[in-house]
């Protein structure tokens, strides 16, 4: 990755998709004029809070990329809020949406926490 970054020194943009660390993000400011990072949703929850207010306050911005991982759903948040704002029982709304119970109750618990 060492070789990279100084094969593109005036880069300004920089795609990381391996984990950061503080040795490879001192490397990369030292050697490079960048001005924004992206990373993926996963890498960019796991880079430390101070190492991103440091790159912040250095000028360099960080940005998410990509869509979060794993399969999509299949019902839509739209869709099974309106089913849920129906006065019928549960075992109804199961019915209706085409899903097992143990989905049902997971989606219920997962968007109401959102």
């Amino acid at each position: 990755m060492m070789n990279k970054i100084i094969d593109n020194k005036n880069s300004e943009i920089f795609f990381l998709k391996t984990k950061a660390s503080v040795p490879l993000l001192a490397f990369l400011l030292n050697n490079s004029k960048i001005k924004k990072l992206l990373v993926l949703p996963s890498i960019y929850n796991l880079i430390n809070k101070k190492v991103k207010y440091a790159l912040e306050k250095s000028g360099v911005g960080i940005k998410c990329v990509g869509s979060s991982i794993g399969r999509p759903r299949k019902i839509s948040k739209e869709l099974f809020e309106k089913i849920m704002k129906e006065k019928i029982s549960n075992k109804e709304k199961i019915k209706r949406l085409g899903i097992s119970k143990r989905s049902f109750y997971y989606l219920k618990k997962s968007i109401k926490s959102i």
